[in-house]
């Protein structure tokens, strides 16, 4: 019986690597046997051993390191890297099948010569026992988890998390205290973040606001825009590191001193692992997802792996997959729908949290200035339904009397596991291209 094929071997092991119930699943029937060549084989022993000794998953850098001069098993890696995030339920329903099948043409050997040496009876009890044990089989065995039995072997996965520092480095966070304190330190990698605005109320200045607060705490991540040059967002980013208009900026009237104080603080930062890399999708035409995933691809080759991603915002992106979308309202649901659930794949696929927003539809003046009203889910007319693949939607609101003194209440209207539906209301400080005052927030507004 012919192994299973390497592009299936491929996808297996990147979602082995990425989630520890389908590793687990996986170790008691995937053989050597199974697999298409050698190199295959040490990645797999590898993987398994660590898993084994340590409950925790190995990483692709740490397979690197220990065969860095196996040219063969470096490509096996390039592969897995490269390789797409498949559906866990396909990849685990395709093993089971494969397993049931080498059960079968096992026992149908064993079969045969059973019958040629006329030892009929056991050749049917065989038979029999490979019927019952093909239909019992499921792949799943190891899988599902129950919650009594195995609450001892959590509790000592959190204390290893914890003693380790992982549970730190699990979220992002966005910078804005409130915020931060609901979430319990921010956005889940794997997870989506959506913010919903008026035009010119500040979703651009919050998606960088959010790239400055995770690369000063040692995150590595992505900024993508498709509105505006390269220039003209490297330029409003280097007006947030540096707390300075961005005319002086943009006119390089900024002094020695403020330079010197920068060089140092980006110093500290890099030293930290923190960093943000910038693109723009300068026409319009091109900014597909397909074109976003590659770009996380190629600077994940270069520099490692990634934290977060900006997407600078979401109705300018295409899915990328090839249809093509009318103009009519359905059309145009579907499109941005698909890109939503794109957004996620990517997220869940390179483990990192995902910051974008989207434009609300039209609110008449009256209700924008009416300090009790917030915009909602509903605030997006009929493309409500893109929220659903979101983890955190939230909504920001101001008045012309709020905007006069550079106030916005944020609106958490989905917060995943948190309490939804509080608000939070933040000083900001635009002629700086700082969408959150930290400071002025902290102490007008939540001083203990």
């Amino acid at each position: 019986m012919e192994g299973l094929n390497e592009n299936y071997i491929i996808e297996l092991f990147k979602m082995c690597l990425r989630n520890r119930r389908v590793l687990e699943a996986s170790i008691p029937h995937i053989k050597n046997s199974f697999l298409p060549n050698e190199e295959t084989k040490q990645v797999w022993e590898l993987m398994k051993t660590y898993y084994n000794a340590t409950s925790k998953l190995i990483t692709l850098g740490m397979i690197s390191q220990e065969y860095s001069q196996d040219l063969k098993v470096l490509k096996v890696v390039s592969n897995i890297k490269d390789a797409q995030l498949p559906d866990k339920e396909s990849v685990l329903s395709q093993l089971e099948n494969f397993v049931k099948s080498s059960i079968f043409h096992e026992a149908y050997d064993q079969l045969s010569d059973l019958y040629n040496q006329g030892q009929k009876q056991k050749a049917y009890e065989l038979m029999k026992d490979t019927a019952e044990k093909i239909g019992d089989f499921s792949i799943k065995e190891k899988y599902f988890t129950n919650l009594y039995g195995k609450f001892q072997e959590r509790h000592r996965e959190r204390i290893q998390r914890k003693e380790s520092g992982e549970m730190l480095g699990e979220k992002i966070p966005t910078g804005i205290d409130e915020f931060d304190k609901i979430t319990r330190g921010g956005v889940n990698k794997g997870d989506t973040l959506l913010a919903l605005a008026q035009s010119g109320v500040g979703k651009t200045k919050f998606l960088r606001s959010v790239g400055l607060a995770a690369s000063r705490r040692g995150f590595k991540g992505l900024h993508i825009s498709a509105e505006g040059t390269l220039q003209e967002n490297l330029d409003a980013y280097d007006a947030g590191v540096s707390g300075q208009k961005l005319r002086d900026i943009e006119g390089a009237n900024i002094s020695q001193e403020i330079i010197d104080k920068i060089k140092i603080a980006a110093r500290n930062i890099t030293l930290k692992g923190g960093e943000v890399f910038i693109e723009a999708f300068e026409q319009f035409d091109t900014a597909t997802i397909s074109d976003v995933r590659n770009l996380i691809l190629e600077i994940e080759k270069i520099h490692g792996k990634l934290s977060f991603l900006c997407l600078d915002y979401l109705e300018l992106f295409d899915p990328g997959d090839g249809k093509r979308y009318g103009t009519s309202n359905d059309q145009e649901r579907k499109r941005r729908e698909s890109v939503s659930n794109k957004l996620k794949n990517i997220a869940v696929e390179f483990n990192m949290a995902v910051f974008t927003a989207t434009q609300a539809s039209t609110v008449s003046p009256e209700l924008l200035n009416d300090p009790e009203f917030f915009q909602t889910r509903y605030n997006i007319s009929e493309f409500k339904g893109v929220i659903k693949p979101f983890s955190y939607f939230i909504t920001f609101n101001k008045t012309k009397d709020e905007n006069e003194i550079s106030m916005m209440r944020i609106y958490m209207d989905k917060v995943r596991k948190y309490a939804g539906g509080q608000i939070i209301k933040i000083y900001q400080r635009y002629d700086r291209e700082r969408f959150y005052d930290r400071k002025k927030t902290i102490n007008t507004l939540y001083q203990p």
